[in-house]
């Protein structure tokens, strides 16, 4: 199989995991164009109470994201111009 490009996306904690494989590809393969893009998501948890009577709970976070283009080839200038490049 033979592609040109890799995308790895991460949230919170695995964002350093993340990170560590990105350097091993980068490393074992060289020459590659990185992408960065981070933002941030807002999960909702929903807890249903395991008793009758109780009302349903809900918790809303917010989570740090980043996903991370690897490629051989850009496909244009415009990548050059991103601000995560």
């Amino acid at each position: 199989m033979n592609s040109n490009e890799l995308v790895i996306k991460a949230t919170g904690n695995a964002i350093v995991k993340a990170l560590i494989l990105i350097e091993l590809v980068k490393r074992r393969i060289g020459n590659l164009h990185q992408i960065n893009e981070i933002s941030s998501m807002e999960i909702v948890d929903e807890f249903e109470p395991t008793m009758e009577g109780l009302e349903r709970i809900e918790q809303r976070r917010r989570v740090t994201a980043m996903t991370t283009r690897l490629c051989k080839n850009l496909d244009d200038e415009k990548d050059t111009q991103h601000v995560g490049y």
